[in-house]
């Protein structure tokens, strides 16, 4: 008895380390917290904030009624722009239908009233048997021409990446235009988008969606980021809302645009439809604030 007594308690221990191991890097975002996500506690800025708004939402996975009613809503937020995160089309389809699910979203972002960018997701990818590898042929075709690129909105730059592929990860070529734009870069808010987050607390333990070459391009753009300041960078592929520091960069995955919810870390209190709002002051040395918005 003393010897299953002792097994019960090593094993508590076990469980308490690994959840201790999972959560050390979690982080609160400014008075968000994912007990509260969900309920009318999360505050907008304050009216007389001065600055500017965007919207981030992630898997979309459409089109769905629930596509419809989070774009309906997005479309009443008093932003400049909207980021979409990739998985915009779910992975289940064949190429038809996913080429026509991705036209019918992409006619749906269309009629926002903002400009809508966008990074691809692994999702938004087909399967080249001549080539044998995924490509972003379709995704180039109907959403945007351009895997990556960068934009300069008021005080702020805005880097849309692309590591949608796990086989590769960050190309080098990408991260070699990456390292040169940033170089040059003075505006005094930095945002990254890409769809599959890095670094995420406990994938030592549970695992990664990686490959070994894709996690030495990993390794190669967090060596990269370390000379530079990014203000928050935003992922999607989890269909859940979590934050975290990636080395000293703060971040958010958000990928409750449409896809299935998933209860991972945060629990069921995590597992909503939901987009972000990201507030950038004007006076350019201000912190941002975040605001997750649960869909009504």
């Amino acid at each position: 008895m003393k010897a299953i007594g002792s097994i019960f308690i090593i094993l508590i221990l076990i469980l308490a380390g690994v959840f201790w191991f999972v959560n050390r890097e979690l982080i609160a975002f400014p008075e968000i917290s994912l007990e509260t996500a969900n309920t009318d506690e999360i505050k907008a800025p304050d009216k007389d904030f001065d600055g500017w708004s965007f919207a981030v939402v992630g898997d979309l996975e459409g089109p769905t009624t629930i596509t419809d009613k989070l774009l309906d809503q997005i479309s009443q937020e008093n932003i400049e722009f909207l980021v979409q995160l990739g998985d915009v089309v779910d992975a289940n389809a064949d190429v038809a239908k996913k080429q026509s699910n991705m036209e019918a979203m992409q006619e749906a972002l269309e009629q926002l009233p903002v400009p809508v960018y966008h990074v691809p997701g692994n999702n938004d990818l087909i399967y080249d048997e001549n080539l044998e590898i995924r490509t972003a042929a379709l995704y180039q075709e109907v959403i945007n021409p351009e895997l990556y690129s960068t934009i300069e909105h008021n005080n702020a730059r805005i880097f849309l990446l692309d590591n949608s592929y796990r086989r590769y990860g960050f190309p080098d070529e990408e991260l070699t235009w990456l390292k040169q734009e940033l170089a040059t870069n003075s505006s005094p808010y930095t945002f990254l988008f890409f769809h599959r987050p890095i670094g995420v607390p406990g994938e030592d333990i549970f695992g990664d969606d990686e490959t070994p070459f894709s996690r030495e391009q990993n390794t190669k753009f967090r060596e990269l980021l370390s000379g530079y300041s990014v203000n928050l960078i935003l992922n999607g592929h989890l269909h859940t809302t979590l934050q975290y520091t990636l080395d000293q960069a703060p971040v958010i995955i958000t990928g409750g645009g449409g896809g299935i919810p998933q209860a991972i870390f945060g629990g069921e209190d995590s597992a909503f439809y939901h987009y972000y709002l990201v507030h950038v002051p004007s006076d350019g040395y201000t912190p941002i604030d975040t605001q997750l918005v649960p869909l009504n």
